[in-house]
């Protein structure tokens, strides 16, 4: 179904890096809200699946607002919406490791099965205007792997986690991407250091592995029959 506020989805420009270090980008402008405004409405650990109506009705109730990265890390009282998306091919899942140049230090040296990256302010404008949410995660996953720009992407739900400390200032916008087997080329997908040793796994791998995942990561291992 399409929201009412976003008649079209529009392809992100041509390909640009941005610095993401915390050291290298302390003035990056991030979208948050305030934790307890968040916990008003949904209060929740773990996954939650959800439609993409569900997060717009969401996103018209809250204040959502621009914080410099470097504030907003460590500041629990705030979440930053960060694009988490599962690429998936066929009954494989692609997995990678966190490596140079990962924008959280914290993560640097675990696997991953969601790749993205933080929402920020100048998505904001086009709120509105377009799928401005679907926009950023595709965004955030072209800038880290080559994928077809046609990729099918789906919101699936939200990720919430308070158990460690980057989990207590992050809320993950948790995407479905559909890669064709016709793409299926780990070697061919990796566009920066920050995504390192890419590889497909079956679910049951990815079970068997899952001590060797980040905290998030873990969560939706556990959840893969609800990402549909």
């Amino acid at each position: 179904m399409t929201h009412p506020f976003t008649p079209r989805y529009h392809s992100p420009g041509p390909y640009q890096p941005r610095g993401t270090d915390r050291g290298e980008n302390v003035a990056e402008q991030i979208l948050v809200v305030r934790t307890a405004e968040l916990k008003s409405h949904y209060d929740f650990q773990g996954f939650l699946p959800l439609d993409a109506d569900s997060v717009y009705r969401l996103y018209e109730k809250i204040e959502v607002l621009p914080l410099e990265r470097n504030l907003a890390e460590d500041d629990p009282s705030y979440k930053q919406f960060v694009a988490y998306n599962v690429v998936r091919s066929g009954d494989l899942y692609l997995t990678y490791l966190r490596g140079k140049g990962q924008g959280e230090a914290r993560l640097r040296g675990n696997r991953s099965v969601g790749v993205g990256g933080h929402i920020n302010s100048g998505d904001q404008a086009t709120l509105f205007l377009n799928d401005h949410l679907k926009a950023a995660a595709f965004r955030e996953l072209y800038e880290e792997i080559q994928v077809p720009r046609d990729l099918d992407l789906r919101f699936a739900g939200l990720l919430n986690d308070d158990s460690n400390e980057v989990g207590s200032v992050h809320l993950g916008l948790v995407y479905l991407a559909d890669l064709p087997e016709s793409a299926r080329d780990a070697g061919a997908l990796k566009r920066q250091q920050s995504v390192a040793q890419l590889s497909f796994s079956t679910a049951e791998e990815l079970r068997r592995d899952s001590e060797q995942f980040e905290t998030w990561s873990r969560i939706l291992i556990d959840s893969l029959d609800e990402l549909q």
